[in-house]
C-alpha cells in the first residue's frame, strides 16, 4: 500500500487464485477500508493508515476460514502443446484475435516441451531465455532468475505466445 502524505490515505490494489473470492473477502473487511472494488480475482482498496494493521489482521483471518494449504499449491493451466517450429507470426497474429484477456477469457498458455535454451538474468531477477531450437523465439520468466542453473539441460516451458514490440522493432 502506497500512502499520500497529504490525506494519510493508502491505496493499493491485489490479484487472487482461482479458489479465494478477493472482492468477497474485501466486502466483509469493509469495516476498515474507505473505499474497495474489483471482483473475484482483481481488486483495489483506499484504507486510511490508522486502519491498516486492522484490516490486515480481518483480511488474515478471514483467508485463514476459507483456505486450505492445498489452495495455496501453484498451479498452471496449460490450453495445448508446440513445437517452437509451430509459433510464427500467423499463430500469434491469430491469437491476438482472442483478445482482450482478463478473468474471464484467459490468454492462451501453450507448453514447449523438452525445449533446449540459454539464459542470462536481467533487470530484477528476470529469466531471459533464447530458444536454440527458434532463434527468431526468445522468452522471459519473470522473477525466475534464479533457476538459470535448470537451463543445462532441456526444459518444459508454459508460455504464452504473441507478439513483442521493443524500440520500434517487432518480434
Amino acid at each position: 500500500i502506497g500512502f499520500d502524505p497529504a490525506t494519510g490515505e493508502g491505496k493499493g490494489s491485489g490479484r487472487s487464485i482461482a479458489s479465494f473470492h478477493l472482492h468477497d473477502a474485501l466486502a466483509a473487511c469493509s469495516a476498515h477500508l474507505a473505499r474497495f472494488g474489483g471482483h473475484a480475482h482483481a481488486a483495489g482498496v483506499t484504507v486510511e493508515r490508522d486502519r491498516v494493521e486492522a484490516f490486515a489482521a480481518a483480511f488474515e483471518r478471514y483467508a485463514a476460514e476459507r483456505l486450505s494449504p492445498e489452495d495455496l499449491v501453484p498451479t498452471c493451466r496449460l490450453d495445448g502443446a508446440l513445437a517452437p517450429a509451430e509459433i510464427d507470426e500467423s499463430l500469434c497474429a491469430a491469437l491476438e484475435t482472442l483478445a482482450p484477456f482478463g478473468a474471464g477469457n484467459p490468454e492462451p498458455v501453450i507448453a514447449l516441451r523438452g525445449v533446449r535454451a540459454s539464459g542470462r538474468i536481467v533487470g530484477d531477477n528476470h529469466l531471459k531465455l533464447s530458444l536454440r531450437d527458434a532463434p527468431l523465439l526468445d522468452a522471459i520468466g519473470f522473477g525466475l532468475g534464479e533457476r538459470i542453473d535448470l537451463l543445462a539441460g532441456p526444459i518444459d516451458l508454459a508460455c504464452t505466445v504473441g507478439f513483442d514490440e521493443w524500440r520500434g522493432e517487432r518480434r
